[in-house]
């Protein structure tokens, strides 16, 4: 059996995530690396979660997103198709369903920030 922290990869993804939109929105530095970095974060983060979130019970159509994440990583980027943009989007996604799951916890701060609280 292999344990995989799934917060510190989730907080690793998250950096490269930044990154790569802070590259996107400004449209400098050295995007590729970028992306490569992120795709290798989100990938390991995707294989720790995919097989136990069916096990938490808490988002109804898992089987679905299971089938447009792997078409995501087997179809478009292993077949070589550069989507940086849209990797964006299905990693948003991604961290709301690691979220609702209780798998991956929001810090204090987003928490309530999400909620329109000042802390």
């Amino acid at each position: 059996m292999v344990k995989v922290d799934i917060t510190l990869l989730a907080i690793e993804a998250r950096g490269w995530a930044g990154a790569l939109f802070r590259r996107l929105s400004r449209n400098d530095g050295d995007l590729v690396q970028v992306y490569n970095h992120f795709i290798e974060i989100f990938f390991q983060l995707y294989l720790a979660f995919k097989y136990n979130a069916s096990q938490t019970n808490k988002i109804d159509d898992w089987g679905e997103k299971q089938k447009v994440f792997d078409s995501l990583f087997y179809n478009d980027i292993l077949h070589g198709k550069f989507i940086p943009e849209k990797l964006l989007k299905y990693f948003d996604a991604f961290m709301d369903d690691m979220i609702k799951c209780g798998i991956y916890n929001l810090t204090i701060g987003e928490f309530y920030g999400k909620r329109g609280l000042n802390v």
